[in-house]
């Protein structure tokens, strides 16, 4: 029996799953794990893999190559979110990882985007002020959502 106010939150998860149909379903999961071994294929030259092998919706870098050039994962993290991303999971399911979860709603566009950056921290690291603050790394408002130009939402903040 669900306690007051989780029948919201059930019918906000629900909803959508029965409307996609088991097709539908099934296509969303297709591109969910697509997109995660995509992400996987284009940074194992540069990010150490915790699980070598084929993934399922999410894959799991280790930060033991950047550790070695005096970069660590919440630098990481914290830069990603210069880039106009969302940070990773940090430190889970094992300490010292990145766990990517690019969701089946992710174009090409948006993937190669956030693996440019990818690429471009770790050909960066063990430089000091590469990891900093860049304002020319940032992302310019044309480039943002027309919607967020126009927000003081905090989740534009991070676009």
């Amino acid at each position: 029996m669900a306690r007051a106010g989780e029948e919201a939150l059930i019918a906000r998860y629900f909803a959508p799953l029965s409307g996609a149909g088991a097709e539908g379903l099934r296509e969303v999961t297709d591109n969910a794990v697509l997109n995660a071994n995509y992400v996987r294929a284009q940074l194992t030259d540069d990010y150490a893999l915790k699980y070598d092998r084929t993934c399922m919706h999410e894959v799991v870098f280790t930060g033991n190559r950047q550790k070695a050039k005096g970069v660590n994962t919440l630098a990481i993290a914290k830069r990603l979110i210069d880039f106009g991303f969302h940070a990773p999971t940090m430190s889970f399911p094992v300490a010292g990882t990145l766990m990517v979860d690019p969701t089946e709603s992710e174009d090409l566009r948006e993937l190669d985007r956030f693996i440019e950056a990818m690429i471009a921290m770790a050909a960066s690291a063990g430089r000091a002020s590469a990891m900093t603050r860049s304002e020319a790394a940032l992302p310019r408002i044309a480039e943002m959502p027309a919607w967020c130009a126009r927000s003081t939402s905090a989740k534009c903040a991070v676009m």
